[in-house]
């Protein structure tokens, strides 16, 4: 074989497959203009040389994407002239029934969730909202309505106590609120003791009115300049903690009056039931705003608890080594019975109930020591019974709690489904709304220059309200679990409603995190998925009807 042959070998197969490419690129090619590509094809061949083969391939590919662009665009070639078929009765009826769909039990409820959880800022009740609330209810003498605005008011409102005095005053069953209010442990202003007194004389058996006494003079001895925690806190030795708490003898009879009270409420549930009352009252219907306001639930201090309960049992060591084997069985005894009352009385899910369980297993162990070591056998079974008791209530708080989150929380993808239903209900409302006051502009016509936007306008005219109403029917499919959850609110499935809003809540949030924590991001995110569900449906619009457009053509 000669040496020219073998040089024209690897031009021949190059030359192959560059003009296999190219068929493949015609086959891509929109119907449209596709005869164009056919004569790039047959120029093709008269080309010898590979690297002209191959820069007349490229070139073939960057027209190939134009011609796309055009198709998507213009639909394919501006000059085409064909008949144009406004949008009929059944777009219209199409419509109707989607609008109409806003009528559905809790399809508004929705659209407001959604946007809630789309822009954090306004997902709750601001400040001038409730401001707003609370005049009105002045006027009017409403007391649940002034207690509700006292207890979310920012603490720096100066109507927040007057209010929550008012409301007090017209129906003494709302003293509660006094604890409730937001901040107002960390701001307490000349007359907080006599609201004190006020909730402790209205609920005397209660240890919270007791322990939201003592947290104030807690909160100063305790913690530092700029609020962390002093360094006794902190701190593994006992000893440090019975130094620091003999120098505050008053703390210590308050929390002694705490762990002797019957009764451990926090007042949640009054609470639940105070937003669920009013936001139905005033026909809010805004769970994102309830979900926001549960989980903002003020519950005691527990580092001042524990800083007690701490107190009890090196008290009690130190009465043991004296001798005196009585008092610290006392002082043992009295920090697991309060433990008990706070396990029994607390919410299920809660920390409180963790921390309980924590100070019974630290109060037995001590109490199944001493009995141990005075020979009271029967005694120390029944303390050690009790520790085991805490440690498998502590194992099942967190298996429990992780099944509960496992059965009532909807699936990820059913939350993905309503924030990209309610994008594509958005986008499909814009395009009607667009093309028909488009088209009723242009109801005479349109000029042979803007046919092919016209034509578009009228073929989306015609899909958009259908998928309009799809994406309506996904939207309402998909939710109603959350309004079910909503519907059945009520302090017992309180964490039902907080976990199955917890799943939609934390999909825009989840999407915030790959750009910043801000309010932007979400903004940013949803804006990126709109232009997707954009381009997405006008592929899904012109795709389909060109083959029908293209006998129109004809």
């Amino acid at each position: 074989m000669s040496e020219s042959q073998m040089s024209a070998r690897p031009q021949q197969s190059a030359n192959k497959v560059i003009d296999f490419a190219f068929s493949c690129l015609v086959l891509s090619w929109p119907r449209s203009s596709r005869d164009w590509a056919v004569a790039m094809q047959s120029e093709l061949s008269e080309i010898d040389n590979p690297q002209e083969s191959l820069c007349w391939l490229a070139g073939g590919i960057m027209s190939l994407g134009k011609a796309w662009w055009n198709q998507l665009i213009c639909g394919g070639n501006p000059q085409e002239v064909a008949t144009v078929k406004l949008p009929g009765v059944t777009a219209a009826i199409l419509l109707v029934l989607a609008i109409s769909s806003f009528a559905l039990p809790g399809m508004r409820q929705g659209v407001v969730a959604i946007f809630d959880t789309w822009n954090f800022s306004r997902s709750y009740l601001s400040a001038a909202q409730l401001q707003k609330m609370g005049y009105e209810a002045e006027q009017n003498r409403d007391a649940s309505t002034l207690a509700f605005v006292a207890m979310r008011l920012p603490a720096n409102s100066l109507d927040k106590v007057r209010w929550a005095d008012l409301a007090v005053s017209l129906d003494p069953s709302l003293t509660w609120v006094y604890f409730q209010m937001q901040d107002e442990r960390q701001h307490p202003d000349a007359h907080f003791s006599e609201r004190v007194a006020w909730l402790q004389k209205w609920d005397p058996d209660n240890a919270i009115p007791y322990l939201m006494e003592a947290q104030q003079s807690f909160h100063g001895f305790a913690s530092t300049e700029n609020g962390s925690p002093a360094q006794w806190v902190t701190s593994p030795n006992d000893q440090d903690h019975a130094t620091e708490m003999a120098k505050h003898p008053l703390w210590v009879a308050v929390m002694e009056k705490a762990f002797r009270s019957p009764h451990f409420n926090d007042y949640q549930n009054e609470r639940f039931n105070l937003n669920l009352a009013v936001q139905r009252k005033f026909g809010m219907n805004r769970p994102v705003d309830l979900v926001y306001s549960t989980i903002a639930g003020r519950i005691p201090d527990l580092l001042n608890i524990r800083s007690y309960a701490k107190w009890l049992t090196y008290n009690g060591v130190q009465r043991e080594t004296a001798g005196d084997n009585s008092g610290a069985t006392e002082d043992y005894w009295r920090a697991a019975h309060f433990a008990q009352r706070m396990q029994l009385e607390s919410a299920s899910d809660g920390i409180e109930r963790l921390i309980a369980i924590s100070m019974l297993q630290d109060s037995f162990q001590k109490l199944k020591d001493l009995y141990e070591r005075t020979g009271r056998s029967d005694e120390a079974r029944y303390a050690a019974f009790e520790i085991e008791n805490a440690k498998a209530a502590s194992v099942a708080f967190r298996e429990n709690n992780w099944r509960l989150a496992e059965s009532t929380s909807l699936p990820a993808w059913s939350a993905f489904m309503i924030h990209i239903s309610s994008i594509l209900i958005l986008v499909t409302a814009v395009f009607s709304c667009v093309t028909i006051l488009w088209i009723a502009l242009r109801i005479g016509g349109a000029p042979k220059s803007r046919l092919a936007l016209h034509k578009s306008a009228c073929l989306i005219a015609r899909i958009a309200p259908a998928l309009l109403l799809l994406s309506l029917g996904l939207f309402y499919a998909n939710y109603f679990p959350y309004l079910r959850s909503f519907n059945e609110a009520s302090p017992r499935f309180a964490q039902n409603l907080t976990r199955t809003f917890g799943v939609l809540l934390q999909v825009p949030f989840t999407f915030s995190q790959f750009w910043t924590y801000g309010r932007g991001a979400v903004y940013f995110w949803t804006g990126f998925l709109t232009i997707g569900c954009i381009s997405v449906l006008v592929l899904l619009i012109r795709m389909p009807a060109r083959g029908k457009m293209e006998k129109q053509i004809a």
